[in-house]
């Protein structure tokens, strides 16, 4: 997986924690400060921003950003805070989440990457999706719900793009 941000030559995650923290200290947020630090960090820096956040301070960086900021913003920051395959794993799981599935982010996502990569989407999505797997997957809960109908048509016997996904997960790699 390619990032579009390359690495910032002489980077200080030090110095760049102590500007996150002084961006969200005292009342409102300073969130020009965030953007400079934040977006301008290659994937692999803003891991290292966060793990030197926390030996810092000892407050986990993710938790500062959802008390300071709201909305699209926090949205945006939020995921800026994940690995790559996390981040991939978090969008297929929204993708599939609900009434209908978004075939088209499922695309963007599986059909980009190697197969190096889906190995390492694989094992976000079950780091991540843990708990909501154990209910949504157990097979009385399966057989029961109608959301089965949603992911195998018995009629047709046509695998959706979600069941697709959950045997991809499911099947051990060759």
């Amino acid at each position: 997986m390619v990032g579009t941000l390359l690495p910032v030559h002489n980077f200080a995650p030090e110095a760049d924690c102590q500007a996150l923290r002084q961006a969200m200290r005292g009342s409102g947020t300073d969130e020009k400060a965030l953007i400079g630090v934040l977006c301008r960090r290659s994937v692999d820096q803003r891991v290292t921003i966060m793990k030197a956040y926390k030996t810092c301070y000892g407050k986990d960086l993710v938790e500062d950003i959802k008390d300071e900021t709201s909305k699209n913003f926090q949205e945006v920051l939020l995921s800026l805070c994940q690995s790559t395959p996390h981040f991939l794993a978090r969008v297929c799981h929204k993708a599939m989440k609900g009434a209908g599935t978004s075939e088209g982010a499922l695309i963007n996502v599986l059909v980009g990457s190697t197969n190096a990569e889906i190995e390492e989407i694989k094992d976000a999505f079950k780091f991540c999706t843990r708990k909501f797997w154990k209910r949504r997957l157990s097979p009385r809960r399966v057989e029961r719900s109608s959301v089965s109908s949603s992911v195998y048509s018995k009629e047709t016997g046509v695998l959706t793009p979600t069941s697709c996904l959950i045997r991809l997960i499911k099947t051990p790699s060759t």
